[in-house]
Formats: C-alpha cells, sequence, structure tokens
C-alpha cells in the first residue's frame, strides 16, 4: 500500500459520517431557512421530514441584485 491510499478503516469511517438517513444522526434540524446552519462545527443532519419555502419578498427587494424578487415581477 503506498501513502496515497486511503485506508480501508478511514473510508468506512467517512462513509459512516455522511450517512445523513441514519435515525440515530438526524436532529431535530428543520430544513433551510428554519435553522439548518451549523456554523464552522460540521455538517448540519436535516430531518427529511421537515420543508422549507424561500420567501417571496426582502426588505431589500428595491436595491439591484439584493434580496428574492416579488413573486408578481
Amino acid at each position: 500500500m503506498s501513502g496515497a491510499e486511503p485506508s480501508e478503516d478511514g473510508i468506512a469511517a467517512l462513509i459512516e459520517d455522511r450517512d445523513a438517513d441514519d435515525p440515530d444522526q438526524v436532529g431535530e434540524i428543520p430544513a433551510g431557512n428554519a435553522g439548518a446552519d451549523s456554523g464552522g462545527s460540521g455538517p448540519v443532519r436535516v430531518d427529511p421530514s421537515s420543508e422549507s419555502s424561500v420567501q417571496d419578498e426582502s426588505v431589500h427587494n428595491d436595491e439591484p441584485g439584493v434580496g428574492t424578487r416579488r413573486s408578481g415581477d
């Protein structure tokens, strides 16, 4: 084995860590725009039963390139 090849244990640990479907790994974190932000602590595992929506308007809609746009535009 050369130094450039990952170990089987390392690969297994990475796969286990990213398994977001594991019910023990899913916290009560709502989908985006409702708090799914971990900052710099690590990946967020979002509860798949939650839903997210993008708001139609922003207080900054009249500023070019800022905020979401009104649905009638």
